[in-house]
């Protein structure tokens, strides 16, 4: 839900807290011709920054990714 005195970029700002702290885990295997990876990233800090009325956060957010990759080696 948005305001209706703020765009939705105000409203997006507001939302974030500025930083975030992750932890990263991977695997890279080497192949004669191809090599191949993928990578597990997980945010540690809550980056929810939204108060209800009641000064209560109930909602933790936190970044979650997953990257693949695969490369020609010549």
């Amino acid at each position: 839900m948005t305001s209706k005195k703020r765009n939705v970029f105000e409203e997006g700002k507001e939302a974030f807290k500025g930083g975030d702290f992750g932890a990263v885990g991977g695997l890279w295997l080497q192949l004669p011709i191809v090599n191949i990876s993928a990578r597990y990233v997980i945010g540690l800090s809550n980056v929810n920054d939204i108060t209800l009325e009641n000064g209560t956060n109930p909602d933790k957010w936190r970044n979650q990714s997953i990257q693949l990759g695969v490369g020609i080696t010549l």
